[in-house]
This record gives C-alpha cells, structure tokens and sequence, in this order.
C-alpha cells in the first residue's frame, strides 16, 4: 500500500474524525485536520508505511495532534489558537493599555536606548551590524572577526542592555 493510500484511508477513519472532535474550540476542527494531514503527507512514503504496518499510525498522529494542540511553541498553536482567537464583543482595543502600563514601557524603553547609547564602541557597533546582517557569520565574514568572539561579544551585550534597562535609579 503506498503512502497516499495510507493516508487517504486514515484521513477517513472514525478514529481519526473523534479525535479532531475531541479538540475545543470547534472553530479550529479543519485547521487541525488539515495541518496533520500536512504532517503526515510531509513525512517519507517508507516511514508511513511502517507506522501503518506495525499499526502505530494512529497513536503517532495523536501524539502530533496532542502537540500541536497543547504545545505554545508550535506552529499550529502560534498561527490559529493565538491569531484566530474570537474577540469578545466587549473588547474595546483603545482601552487594552492603561497609562500606567504605557509609561512603564516608554521608561523601558527609553532605558533600553539610553544603554545602547552608553555600550562601549565595539560592542555597539556589532550589535548594530548583527541587526543590520541577520546574523553572527555574516559579521564574522564582514568583519573578519571570528564568529565565537562576534557571538560572545552580542551575548555580552544583550546582557548589558537588559541590566541597564531594568536596574531601577
């Protein structure tokens, strides 16, 4: 039986249909079924084949489905259980920051700034270059400096940042 045959008798399966049900809220029923669908036609024809021979076809795709429900980091729970969320009907958008929750931030904020500012030279010239290339390497090969002493430095830095911005007066 090949993997599309396999995957197409799975897909109707009454195990597979309950277990999507089992999922709250109903809403996200399709996107589930569609993204585990996604996985498993993702998945190479030999290992399907062997899941669905040994019969662990449908304990594996629990597991994937239980980990993309329960899991926050992972794709299915960042793109629909966070972005889909229904919004109340008493939501009001320009009421969701306070003013003091606002100030707070700006005083981060304005800390945050102030210490990149005060970082010496090099680190700051390299956190601006890691910012500006997207990554260690990419400043390493700009300028020659060696990627553990690109990367160190960046750690150093951020750690800096974070302390400054956040040490009260």
């Amino acid at each position: 039986m090949t993997k599309n045959e396999i995957i197409s008798r799975f897909c109707v399966s009454k195990e597979f249909k309950d277990s999507i049900k089992l999922m709250h809220p109903d809403y996200l029923h399709e996107d589930l079924r569609s993204e585990v669908l996604l996985v498993l036609c993702e998945e190479e024809e030999w290992f399907i084949q062997e899941l669905y021979y040994r019969g662990e076809l449908k304990y594996w795709a629990a597991r994937i489905m239980l980990n993309m429900v329960k899991s926050y980091n992972s794709a299915f729970y960042t793109t629909y259980r966070i972005t889909n969320m229904p919004v109340p009907a008493w939501y009001d958008a320009a009421e969701e920051e306070d003013i003091s929750d606002r100030l707070k931030r700006e005083e981060v904020e304005d800390r945050a700034l102030d210490a990149i500012n005060n970082l010496h030279w090099y680190k700051r010239e390299l956190l601006q270059m890691y910012l500006k290339l997207g990554s260690f390497r990419a400043v390493g090969k700009e300028t020659g400096i060696p990627f553990q002493s690109v990367q160190r430095a960046f750690t150093n830095a951020c750690r800096e940042l974070k302390n400054k911005a956040y040490e009260k007066d």
